[in-house]
């Protein structure tokens, strides 16, 4: 069976028709750990964990261990299931590869095996390896990536969610809670808890999320990066002395500055060639992320595309210095910010 998606993944849960191995992977942990548990329940009846659940993490076991746990048998119970956490393609050593592709061939029907990836990256373009390991699963079981969700999908979720905690979330302000927070499900969930915590009921304003949600790195460095195109020379710096305050480090800042402006000069050269800054969002992985692209796209519309290349070649200059030199970083980003300015 080819990759399937969340729809197909729901549905086998639903009706209990699993298959005999899964991997899940992806940017999103909270769905690949949600999947992961709702497979194991589904798999494994309740009160028979002990007995018909195993769990390794990979750096703490051997594919023997894994092998013999799959081929158990299951303790009056119909199949039994195995969790693996963190199996990495890339460095499975002949002999382990040997074993589990023996293994795949012909799973037991009477286990269900969970490859759940948290800590390991799966990039099956880049990796001859993963992608040879995706094909023999999906010869016998599924496999499912699981990445951040758009912003509509995150916007419709948020306000579900707010129903449930007895407060109103409108999209609008949704979405700015995304925009603030970043897209990771888990992180989303925990500045909504504290918002709905704090006001108890009723409807969930902007003024309401900036009181207690945490702004991301990206998005305090995203409000930097739009006072230096607005040449707002103390909101920048203001902004710099909180990232500074906060503990966040120098090259990490400089970097989330990079992606701005280099979302900027993607806005820009594709006004120029008469398309839209979302249709950029697939060829550049903007999922749950293009309203980035919409701000930028915004802000470009006042930039010279030239100027734009020289404020890449700052930055590239910057980078430089912060890596290869023991220089003060608070000087290198000040002088940055003072040249992107000019």
């Amino acid at each position: 069976m080819p990759g399937i998606g969340e729809v197909e993944l729901k549905k086998q849960i639903q009706t209990g028709e699993l298959a005999s191995v899964y991997l899940l992977y992806g940017d999103e942990q909270m769905l690949k750990k949600h999947y992961s548990q709702k497979l194991v329940s589904k798999a494994v009846a309740k009160g028979m964990e002990q007995f018909n659940l195993m769990q390794f993490y990979w750096k703490d076991t051997s594919m023997d261990e894994v092998v013999d746990a799959v081929e158990t048998l299951p303790v009056m119970a119909e199949r039994r299931c195995v969790v693996l956490i963190d199996l990495d393609a890339e460095s499975l050593k002949a002999a382990d590869q040997e074993k589990l592709t023996k293994l795949l061939k012909d799973p037991p029907d009477t286990c269900v095996l969970i490859v759940r990836l948290d800590a390991v990256q799966c990039n099956p373009k880049k990796s001859a390896k993963w992608r040879s390991l995706i094909k023999k699963i999906d010869s016998v079981g599924c496999t499912v990536q699981l990445d951040h969700r758009d912003m509509a999908s995150l916007s419709k979720l948020l306000c579900s969610s707010a129903l449930k905690r007895g407060c109103t979330l409108t999209p609008h302000v949704a979405r700015y809670l995304v925009e603030l927070c970043g897209n990771d499900l888990q992180a989303l969930s925990g500045e909504l808890d504290k918002v709905c915590s704090m006001i108890g009921e009723g409807e969930i304003t902007r003024k309401d999320i900036d009181m207690v949600a945490v702004p991301t790195l990206e998005s305090s460095v995203f409000d930097l990066s739009r006072a230096i195109t607005k040449r707002d020379i103390s909101k920048a710096f203001s902004i710099l002395d909180t990232l500074l305050n906060q503990k966040e480090e120098p090259v990490a800042i400089l970097s989330v500055l990079c992606m701005g402006t280099v979302d900027l000069y993607r806005a820009k050269v594709a006004s120029l060639g008469g398309s839209r800054a979302e249709d950029l969002a697939k060829d550049f992985n903007y999922r749950g992320k293009e309203f980035r692209l919409r701000n930028a796209a915004r802000d470009a519309a006042r930039l010279d595309i030239d100027r734009l290349r020289e404020q890449l070649d700052i930055l590239y200059e910057a980078d430089r210095k912060l890596k290869g030199s023991r220089v003060d970083g608070r000087v290198v980003l000040e002088q940055t910010i003072v040249q992107l300015m000019a």
